[in-house]
């Protein structure tokens, strides 16, 4: 069973919607990369743009786990 820490530092809690790790993985892959679109510096633009892209295939490799199940 996966599960996710509470950030109060509480006990963490079973993670039983995955869909919802999947859109906050997609989110986060689209902040990534708004931030790489505006980021003046190339090094920190390649970055989030890899970052982004780590989040978008995260997001797909769970989703396509799930699909299994």
């Amino acid at each position: 069973m996966i599960t996710v820490p509470h950030g109060n530092g509480g006990t963490a809690t079973p993670l039983t919607h995955m869909s919802k790790t999947t859109k906050a993985l997609k989110k986060q892959a689209v902040t990534s990369q708004s931030v790489a679109q505006r980021a003046t510096d190339p090094a920190i633009a390649r970055q989030m743009t890899t970052l982004a892209e780590a989040f978008r295939a995260q997001a797909a490799a769970l989703k396509k786990k799930n699909k299994k199940k």
